[in-house]
């Protein structure tokens, strides 16, 4: 009796942290992709769901290409819906999770269509990437925010951050900034890239008085002219918010 030939190939390849993970190949595409899965059967479930959206006409998009408006505060259809839907999202949060996308995401994966990502793949980019296991999780949020909008949409059949768990917190030592920091951070007598960094003057003034007297947040938020001492060059410190 002859064989039934399968419409791919599995090849299973050791990786260097010694996980052995599936590939697979089709006869029109012979680029091997990674199904993300070290049992075999699962990874024949995960490229038959690959070749059974390809066959239903399933739109391929690449990741760049969805997410290039994504959190676009002006022009985003999801931000627009959060806020109909009365929740909150800011101008701040949308920069940060613009942010993640330029910086991070979108080097590494923007290129891959959204049904080729792989939970794997993603957790071993995020393990290396040399940021704190906090940042690290927001930068994790961010796409998973993308992608389950995509799933919503039928771009995708799963979402593959479901598969994926939160790095565990890491506490790293901090320090006061150094010269150079603070140099990069507030840069003397160039506006444009000043406001490039905080976007308001009044953002960049008033990091600037924290970071180079010590005052916490609430005691910068109070201060009035009145608190400035011309004669002793400093600030009276009398309230905070």
């Amino acid at each position: 009796m002859a064989r039934y030939k399968q419409p791919y190939t599995l090849i299973n390849r050791t990786l260097p942290s010694s996980k052995v993970i599936f590939y697979y190949r089709t006869p029109d595409n012979p680029v091997q992709k990674s199904t993300g899965k070290s049992v075999k059967w699962q990874a024949r479930e995960y490229v038959e769901e690959r070749l059974a959206e390809k066959k239903q006409g399933i739109t391929q998009v690449s990741l760049e290409e969805y997410a290039k408006d994504f959190f676009a505060w002006e022009t985003s259809p999801w931000i627009r819906r959060q806020h109909a839907k009365g929740k909150s999202f800011s101008w701040v949060m949308a920069r940060l999770r613009r942010g993640h996308l330029n910086n991070y995401i979108i080097p590494q994966f923007g290129k891959r269509l959204l049904s080729d990502l792989n939970p794997v793949e993603i957790e071993n980019w995020l393990v290396g990437l040399s940021l704190a296991n906090g940042t690290k999780n927001d930068i994790l949020y961010t796409l998973n925010i993308v992608l389950r909008e995509a799933k919503r949409e039928k771009l995708i059949s799963h979402n593959p951050i479901d598969e994926m768990e939160p790095l565990a917190p890491s506490y790293k030592a901090r320090d006061v900034f150094t010269l150079d920091e603070l140099k990069k951070l507030f840069p003397k007598d160039d506006r444009e890239k000043l406001l490039e960094i905080w976007n308001e003057l009044k953002y960049a003034s008033m990091f600037h008085t924290m970071a180079t007297t010590g005052i916490r947040s609430g005691e910068a938020r109070a201060l009035q002219w009145q608190d400035v001492s011309w004669d002793l060059k400093g600030l009276l410190i009398l309230r905070a918010v």
